[in-house]
């Protein structure tokens, strides 16, 4: 057995000798190591797959998973060119590559339901959200603000990427550039809560959040208010990044100001990425979803 602290140091290693490969510390192929270093893995396993794969093989009473292109590649240690698990570097770095599931390309049918009823194969929620929203996939970009926030554009062409935009799989003969801040919605909910921290108030105040945002734009213009970086939970690319507020001054010194500062750091994160994305295409959007 191994310390927690040797456990850590050896999965950094890991990463290190994939050229890092792997960016995050809780994706799948880590999961595997962790568990497979505890000795923890059941000796009856036999596969790994995600949640909604195990359900669809259980539909169709299959005994063996099969996941598509974008779930497999969310597990990191993912070659998109190939569209296969670096299997070779996985073995050298001492994971157990037989407990990886099988790889489909494109969007792939699993089998049938007793009564015949096709299943398909299950999909990342990037890429649902992706067809359920874009009607012409090559010159839209989509834009969707939850707790996080992600700015979406198809590619046909395999792409180097670094920093903060990175390249996911899309269909068998296409990817999306993928940017995605890790506090988007939640920044504005992070504000929210400081004014009712300080009003000591359990009332909701998104409705004075905006109405306070709206009359200091007509008053001032949207370029007087407050400079906000809202990377409060770090980048993808450097987690130990923080958010920063500046300009600052007598004249702009309102809550407004600093309401709709939040909300352009939001979008000048996200703008940033999408920049990011047209240099590497050569290309802009026509469309905005």
């Amino acid at each position: 057995s191994c310390s927690e602290e040797d456990l850590r140091l050896t999965i950094n290693q890991i990463s290190w000798q994939l050229n890092n490969v792997i960016q995050y510390t809780t994706l799948a192929i880590h999961q595997l190591f962790y568990l497979q270093k505890k000795d923890q893995i059941p000796k009856d396993a036999v596969r790994m797959t995600t949640i909604s794969d195990y359900i669809a093989m259980r539909l169709c009473e299959n005994t063996v998973p099969v996941i598509g292109l974008d779930m497999a590649a969310s597990w990191g240690c993912f070659d998109l060119q190939k569209q296969e698990f670096l299997y070779e570097a996985l073995e050298q770095a001492g994971v157990d590559i037989s407990y990886l599931p099988e790889v489909r390309k494109g969007h792939f049918l699993v089998g049938e339901t007793r009564a015949g009823v096709p299943v398909m194969g299950s999909i990342g929620d990037n890429q649902a959200s992706l067809f359920g929203s874009v009607r012409n996939l090559k010159d839209t970009v989509l834009l969707n603000v939850g707790t996080g926030s992600q700015v979406s554009l198809v590619t046909e062409k395999f792409i180097e990427c670094s920093g903060s935009v990175e390249l996911r799989p899309c269909t068998e003969n296409s990817y999306i550039l993928v940017g995605a801040s890790l506090c988007g919605g939640r920044a504005y909910a992070m504000l929210e809560q400081f004014y009712r921290e300080a009003a000591e108030t359990e009332e909701r105040l998104y409705s004075r959040m905006q109405e306070q945002a709206e009359k200091f734009i007509e008053k001032y213009g949207k370029e007087a208010a407050w400079k906000v970086d809202t990377a409060f939970s770090g980048t993808r690319s450097d987690p130990s990044h923080r958010g920063m507020i500046a300009g600052i001054g007598v004249e702009n010194f309102h809550p407004g100001a600093l309401t709709v500062g939040v909300i352009c750091g939001i979008l000048n994160e996200l703008h940033e990425q999408y920049e990011q994305m047209c240099q590497l295409t050569g290309k802009k959007a026509t469309r905005l979803t």
